[in-house]
């Protein structure tokens, strides 16, 4: 119902308090013949959907809770989750001139673990400000880039817009608790699917994947400071429920099995 309604912007804008939304949508939402999402604060504070979610009639007339990640508030939202919502961040955005504009492999990596975050705090969408720029998804011919070409962030995005879109994220429980290894698993109609980040300098070798199924496949891509999307050599193991894998040091790894 309105961008950023807690940031007051030298351009025309409109600043909303938590009681005028929950005003809005208690009254009016349910003769919006659309989906509505609220409220898509800067920070993600939740001092402006606690209120509807808090109202008996007002909630339902809720679709999504939305929220930006400028200076923090990527973290899980209980109550949203208990109200039956689905919860997405709307918009972020990193490029900073002291980091080339993040068109190194080390930011593509923190845009990766940002990805895994909203992951794991059970947001159901992630959007990026936005796809083509320098120092986004996409070339547009600045700063050296060429129009077009897909940037270091746009493979990182890939592994999550090819592993993980449409799917169910499920639980996955790691018997070495490496810090540096971050995983998220998601279950399809007829796959299930990983996104292994390593963030670590130092390679994890033999890292085996167990699922609780029997699987037909296996297939797995890696992306890394001089790869993109390579096809891996991956095979089952015997029992058909499990893989191998090595996960050279600041790489993803997006893994397939066919079920």
């Amino acid at each position: 119902i309105q961008n950023e309604p807690d940031w007051s912007p030298e351009y025309d804008g409109c600043e909303w308090s938590g009681a005028q939304i929950l005003d809005f949508i208690k009254n009016y939402g349910d003769k919006i013949k659309a989906k509505v999402l609220a409220a898509e604060a800067v920070n993600f504070q939740t001092k402006y959907t606690d209120p509807v979610l808090n109202d008996p009639v007002a909630v339902n007339n809720l679709d999504i809770v939305g929220g930006h990640l400028y200076g923090g508030g990527l973290r899980d939202y209980p109550l949203a989750r208990e109200k039956g919502k689905e919860i997405w961040m709307t918009e972020h955005l990193l490029n900073d001139e002291k980091d080339n504009y993040g068109l190194g492999w080390d930011q593509a990596l923190v845009v990766a673990k940002e990805l895994h975050d909203c992951m794991e705090a059970n947001f159901s969408a992630y959007f990026w400000w936005y796809l083509k720029r320098s120092y986004s998804m996409l070339g547009d011919g600045e700063l050296g880039t060429i129009e077009g070409q897909i940037m270091k962030r746009g493979y990182v995005m890939s592994h999550y817009a090819k592993y993980a879109a449409g799917k169910q994220r499920v639980a996955v429980s790691k018997i070495n608790n490496n810090a540096n290894i971050l995983i998220t698993a998601y279950s399809g109609q007829d796959d299930i699917t990983l996104v292994l980040i390593n963030n670590g300098t130092t390679a994890v070798g033999g890292l085996k994947i167990n699922i609780p199924v029997e699987a037909k496949s296996c297939e797995a891509v890696q992306t890394s400071t001089n790869e993109n999307m390579f096809n891996l050599n991956t095979s089952l193991d015997a029992d058909k429920k499990s893989a191998s894998i090595e996960l050279p040091a600041q790489t993803i790894v997006s893994i397939r099995f066919g079920i």
